[in-house]
């Protein structure tokens, strides 16, 4: 079978999200015309089978299916004359015009969450939908022994600095919650790409200039060179913790319930996919507002959740749980870990093949 992949293998999610399709079907022995989108790639990528797709898109089959994994408002552009399958990852709700015109320009959509299908039902996209869950990979995040005893409730959140990422509501929270003399810290490693200096100063100066971040309980960790050594980073904490206002999937909060830990997260848009309460302390909320960050979104592409007092509570009242329980049983997060035993990339890329391929 022939196929034609736009894809970018660069460290986003949308990179890591990429190279595991990529990945997963070169290893099926599917014939690969990998059209890169930008250059940069995740260090740890098989560049053997990287550069053997590439070399083919010199003679790639026009009438082979192309799969574009991009964003659904810049879906103009395809490969080939045979079928066309997008995979875009949004956030807001409603999809504006733009995104809704481009997602119809294609001949079937493939969405991570049953959330997602709904937003591009009522927002008028008309092709074919499939709900295809993004994954884990077993081999690298898997849980090991607890940390030793005695050591401070650590808290970790993955994701680059963003109001949709909910930092703000998490540094705020987090301060309010716990004093000085409180035996914890909050851990966050935030991506460097795209922000700029300044941007990344504004976001550092709010963290460490915190009340908890001058008593040194905010790290910022520098951003690892590979998943296995995020995976070591994980296993070490306590909690993992997502207070998005939206999120187009949330890898980081999947990889920390496939190590066995408990996570806290909002029970709105994707995370519904795969957070519940057996498998995370929810912070629930219905409420949505015009999402404005004054950076990426201005109010007028769609809503995300409102955070209220009720939500800020919510957070509290979980915060303090995992510190005052941090060193019973239920700080192994089993129910995580059997929903990270279903949602792998192998069968990610199986549903993509048995939806897109056929």
């Amino acid at each position: 079978m022939n196929l034609n992949l736009m894809a970018t293998l660069c460290p986003t999610g949308y990179g890591i999200f990429g190279y595991h399709v990529f990945k997963g079907l070169y290893d099926r022995g599917i014939n690969l015309s990998l059209f890169m989108m930008g250059e940069d790639a995740v260090p740890w990528v098989d560049q053997a089978a990287v550069l053997a797709a590439r070399r083919n898109t010199r003679f790639f089959d026009p009438q082979a299916p192309c799969l574009k994994i991009w964003q659904q408002f810049a879906l103009a552009d395809r490969i080939g004359r045979g079928k066309f399958v997008a995979f875009p990852i949004f956030e807001l709700d409603p999809l504006s015009k733009v995104d809704v015109h481009h997602m119809n320009s294609t001949d079937q959509i493939l969405v991570a969450s049953h959330w997602a299908k709904e937003v591009c039902q009522r927002s008028g996209v008309t092709v074919p939908i499939f709900v295809v869950p993004l994954g884990v990979d077993p081999a690298v995040f898997y849980p090991t022994a607890p940390p030793p005893q005695g050591g401070p409730c650590i808290f970790l959140n993955v994701g680059k600095w963003e109001m949709r990422k909910g930092h703000d509501l998490l540094l705020a929270t987090f301060n309010a919650t716990f004093s000085e003399a409180d035996h914890v810290e909050l851990w966050m490693m935030p991506e460097h790409y795209p922000h700029s200096p300044q941007e990344k100063s504004l976001w550092r100066d709010l963290a460490l200039n915190s009340k908890l971040g001058r008593a040194g309980k905010i790290k910022i960790l520098d951003p690892v060179e590979s998943h296995v050594a995020l995976a070591q980073i994980m296993r070490q904490v306590t909690c993992g913790v997502f207070p998005s206002r939206a999120e187009g999937f949330n890898l980081g909060l999947l990889e920390m319930m496939a190590c066995g830990k408990p996570v806290i997260a909002t029970n709105y848009s994707a995370h519904t996919e795969f957070c519940n309460a057996k498998n995370c302390l929810l912070i629930e909320g219905s409420r949505l507002t015009p999402a404005n960050d004054g950076r990426w979104f201005d109010g007028t592409r769609g809503n995300w959740l409102a955070w209220d007092d009720a939500q800020t509570e919510q957070l509290f009242r979980h915060l303090r749980h995992v510190y005052e329980h941090r060193a019973s049983s239920e700080n192994i997060n089993h129910a995580g870990l059997e929903t990270a035993r279903r949602l792998t990339w192998e069968r990610t890329v199986t549903a993509i093949i048995n939806t897109a391929l056929v």
